[in-house]
């Protein structure tokens, strides 16, 4: 005699990228897709920055203890306000990601941080690989 069990299973999103298995049918209101690393990253800079002109912590050193992270991440997020403006807009209005790979990674956007001229920097944001069906182009090339 043979006994079967049946049990309803899905994956959802665990920490790091990795992925757990959950008991029950997947919810309804669950998001499949996700901000990218770069989006959040400069929402992050912006809230950060206001924390410490605001005076709610005392610098990078405080931001960095109350974040659990190293001064350094600290100082690498809060330069990405040193974009131009018009760079900001774009990053903040990516697209969502359903899977794959982000359309951006960090080490593509650290560089122009280190431009100090906004033209500059806009130029070389313009010829980094685009996708054709972003809002991006038309909002840098709106100028």
């Amino acid at each position: 005699m043979s006994a079967s069990i049946s049990l309803e299973i899905h994956l959802a999103p665990g920490h790091c990228g990795h992925k757990r298995i959950r008991k029950g049918k997947k919810p309804s209101h669950a998001k499949t897709t996700r901000l990218p690393r770069i989006t959040r990253l400069m929402a992050l800079a912006i809230k950060y920055e206001h924390l410490i002109a605001d005076e709610i912590v005392d610098g990078q050193d405080a931001l960095a203890t109350l974040a659990g992270v190293d001064r350094s991440q600290i100082s690498r997020i809060l330069r990405l306000r040193l974009l131009a403006p018009d760079i900001q807009e774009a990053i903040l209005n990516l697209p969502e990601v359903e899977e794959g790979r982000d359309i951006f990674n960090w080490t593509k956007i650290d560089v122009l941080t280190r431009i100090e001229c906004w033209r500059k920097q806009t130029h070389r944001f313009k010829s980094l690989r685009l996708p054709r069906t972003s809002s991006i182009t038309g909002t840098l090339n709106a100028e």
